[in-house]
C-alpha cells in the first residue's frame, strides 16, 4: 500500500493500492534468528484509479523500501545481536553514500545517534516483554 499525495480537500488524504510497473525484491540473510532483510526496488505508475477518480500517485523514479527485525539474534548474546543490527544499518549507510535517500525507523533507538546503551536497553526490554507474555 502506498500513500498517495494530498487530495484536493484540505486535511484529507487517500490510500491506493499500487502494482509496480517494474521491480525486484531481495531477501538478505543477516544472521541466525534474524528475520531476513527484505529490500524492494520498484517503479510505480504516475497515475492510478482511486475512489473512482484517476489521481496522481506522487511517486516518481525508483523507490526502495525494506524491513528487518533483528531482535531474535539476541538469543545468541549481545555481541552477536549488535553485529546483526549494525550490519543492517551499515547497508543503509552504504546506500546513502551511493546517493539513495534513506529514512530509518529503528525501534532499538540506535539510529541515528549510534547509542549502544539505548540499543541494549531496548532489546533487553523487548525480550523481557516477550518472556513475560509467554509465562502463564
Amino acid at each position: 500500500m502506498a500513500l498517495g499525495p494530498r487530495a484536493r480537500a484540505p486535511g484529507s488524504s487517500y490510500d491506493m493500492e499500487l502494482t509496480p510497473l517494474q521491480g525486484i525484491v531481495l531477501a538478505i540473510r543477516v544472521g541466525k534468528d534474524c528475520e531476513p532483510l527484505w529490500l524492494g526496488l520498484c517503479r510505480y505508475p504516475k497515475t492510478a484509479w482511486a475512489g473512482g477518480d484517476m489521481r496522481r500517485t506522487g511517486l516518481t523514479g525508483w523507490r526502495w523500501e525494506g524491513f528487518c527485525k533483528t531482535q531474535y539474534a539476541s538469543l545468541h548474546g549481545w555481541p552477536y545481536f549488535r553485529r546483526c543490527h549494525l550490519a543492517v544499518l551499515g547497508l543503509l549507510e552504504a546506500a546513502r553514500r551511493l546517493g539513495c535517500r534513506v529514512e530509518v525507523e529503528d525501534e532499538g533507538e540506535y539510529w541515528p545517534g549510534r547509542n549502544e546503551a539505548a540499543l541494549r536497553r531496548n532489546v533487553e526490554e523487548m525480550n523481557g516483554a516477550i518472556a513475560g507474555a509467554a509465562v502463564p
